[in-house]
């Protein structure tokens, strides 16, 4: 189903986005809003204003938190790498949680797609991510199906993700879920909590006849990989209470 073309964009807007991002070569009218990678430790977590504030050598980003399990689950001090997109700070669309060695990845709340855009391929390229590995080696990938009938500007909201989980041993486990639904993926000596809080999907082709300028579609999600006879986490006891009417997948 087709939905009415979005208001246009005027000339000044089109030329913010296109000064402010990059074009994806797949979809060439699609302008991305420039993401800025910020490691550095946690040094304020405010739930009144749902915030969180990251210190590193460059200074302090204060942004808004990706979602509810992030302001739960951090703590001033935990080392993280971070995501927010336009500037630096304001909303962050990914935190990643470390541990001490600061290059293992044990939790992500956010849009986990920055997990696999790292440039690794590229020595100079200076990707915070490439130093960094998902605990258990494990590596996610998603793709959102659009509600067609609930469509802002360029993007529109999904009404499920197909989650792909590759384990170290190339094993994949898949998952459609909707929004709110979790699913556990156990296996290797380690469980992989997952919910699935939110979603975008780009609105052309599938709702939109021709393409349109606009930031790029973010999704939200919430990670945590614990070894497998921990039931301890936080995480589980917010999602348990958060989406009780909602299906869970497999366990949570």
């Amino acid at each position: 189903m087709k939905i009415a073309d979005p208001k246009p964009f005027s000339i000044f807007s089109i030329a913010v986005f296109i000064i402010a991002g990059i074009i994806f070569p797949g979809n060439p009218a699609q302008a991305a809003l420039q993401s800025h990678v910020i490691s550095g430790t946690i040094t304020a977590v405010d739930r009144d204003n749902n915030s969180i504030e990251i210190t590193n050598p460059s200074g302090s980003f204060v942004g808004e938190a990706p979602n509810e399990y992030a302001i739960e689950a951090l703590s001033p001090e935990n080392p993280v790498i971070a995501v927010s997109l336009g500037s630096k700070g304001g909303d962050w669309v990914f935190i990643g949680k470390l541990d001490t060695t600061n290059t293992i990845l044990t939790s992500a709340y956010g849009d986990i797609a920055f997990l696999r855009e790292a440039n690794c391929d590229d020595p100079g390229s200076g990707d915070d991510f490439c130093d960094i590995r998902v605990r258990g080696n494990f590596q996610f990938q998603y793709t959102n199906t659009p509600d067609c009938s609930n469509c802002s500007g360029c993007n529109c909201e999904a009404s499920q993700t197909a989650l792909t989980i590759s384990g170290p041993d190339d094993r994949k486990t898949k998952a459609n879920l909707r929004p709110g639904e979790t699913f556990t993926h156990g296996g290797q000596g380690y469980k992989v909590h997952i919910i699935f809080i939110s979603g975008e999907s780009p609105a052309y082709p599938q709702c939109l006849d021709q393409p349109c300028a606009g930031p790029q579609a973010v999704s939200n999600f919430a990670i945590i990989i614990e070894a497998e006879n921990d039931d301890s986490s936080c995480f589980i006891r917010v999602a348990r209470s958060h989406f009780l009417g909602h299906s869970d997948r497999n366990g949570l």
